[in-house]
């Protein structure tokens, strides 16, 4: 049985030849649409023994009055070295150059020495806004760690196949090639958030999605045998199957057709998608699809009409239909809910 492209039966989208889309960026096509904004949430002055409680990503947006977008965090050690626990049995050991983060926001402990009683991050911060990067000072007069937590916006998205994929924290080590940019980087967002000149949070904004994006990649290059988004990406077959359908989601994709482009069987295929996505080629096809269609409302300078046909819909009352049922909201109250949270962070 041939899967359709959509999740409603009466899916009725334009027939148009697919480009070819070898060499597409498939990470960095998502990235486009994956929006971030980021800024230093504070600087850390730790001497042994000290515990800091991090809170969850959602309490850290409420502290920032940011509680419409989802709050990325992840921290950069500049000197010295500390543990972070995220749960039972996941201590890990953090050293010079090394970087956390939580793309799932997840609460975490930080500290060095024995583990003592933990310091609320919120009892430890001037109430906002900041004229400058917080500089939080704990602990008595043993070793100095000094570290930097960061912090992403991201925006409301109905389908992120890279924040889907990740796992609860993500381990980067420094390695040579690209030590010496990241420590630059990193000196360079101390000097910006202490100078507190004209232009420093677009510098630091900037700087810290670059840091983002270059844990993403060193984490996909860590990857060996495992399942996820990022995984596939490393995959021949999928990364070319993924490079097709960024390539023209607007087409009608059929298994047989993509299997075809790919150069292996439709079952075989299909495994490689769920192996690696859970899900179905379509499936997938059909959530990116109304994603773009999502940011398009979200931006307000098109019509529904227009954003319809942009994803291959020839009616507007269709899409609207498939709209409702994959993101439980018609496309016009999406676009004033995303609206409205948008003009309020």
């Amino acid at each position: 049985m041939t899967e359709t492209p959509g999740l409603p039966a009466e899916t009725p989208f334009r027939a148009e030849s697919a480009p070819d889309p070898v060499g597409l960026d498939v990470l960095s096509d998502v990235l486009r649409v994956f929006h971030t904004s980021g800024a230093a949430l504070l600087r850390g002055e730790f001497a042994e023994p000290w515990t800091l409680d991090m809170p969850h990503g959602n309490d850290v947006a409420a502290l920032l009055h940011s509680r419409q977008s989802r709050i990325i965090m992840f921290h950069i050690v500049a000197e010295g070295g500390c543990w972070v626990d995220v749960g039972s049995d996941s201590r890990v050991w953090l050293g010079k150059g090394d970087m956390i983060g939580f793309p799932l926001g997840h609460q975490h402990f930080m500290g060095a020495g024995e583990r003592g009683q933990a310091v609320r991050l919120s009892s430890t911060l001037p109430p906002p806004p900041w004229t400058g990067m917080p500089i939080v000072r704990l602990g008595s007069d043993g070793p100095l760690t000094q570290m930097i937590c960061v912090y992403l916006h991201c925006d409301k998205l109905l389908f992120n196949p890279i924040l889907e994929s990740l796992p609860a924290q993500i381990v980067v080590r420094p390695r040579e090639e690209a030590g010496h940019w990241i420590d630059a980087t990193l000196r360079y967002i101390i000097v910006e958030s202490l100078a507190g000149s004209q232009g420093s949070n677009g510098v630091i904004a900037r700087l810290t999605e670059l840091l983002f994006i270059e844990i993403l990649r060193r984490h996909m290059t860590e990857l060996r045998g495992d399942s996820g988004w990022l995984a596939a990406l490393g995959d021949r077959h999928m990364a070319k199957a993924l490079q097709a359908l960024h390539g023209n989601p607007r087409h009608r994709w059929t298994v047989a057709e993509l299997s075809f482009h790919v150069g292996m069987s439709r079952s075989a295929l299909a495994t490689r998608f769920h192996h690696f996505l859970s899900q179905a080629p379509m499936s997938y096809l059909a959530k990116w699809r109304f994603q773009l269609a999502a940011q398009a409302l979200q931006r307000g300078d098109k019509g529904i009409a227009h954003v319809a046909a942009e994803i291959g819909y020839e009616s507007e009352e269709a899409f609207s239909r498939a709209f409702r049922r994959h993101a439980g909201v018609t496309p016009t109250e999406w676009r004033r809910v995303t609206s409205s949270a948008s003009s309020e962070q």
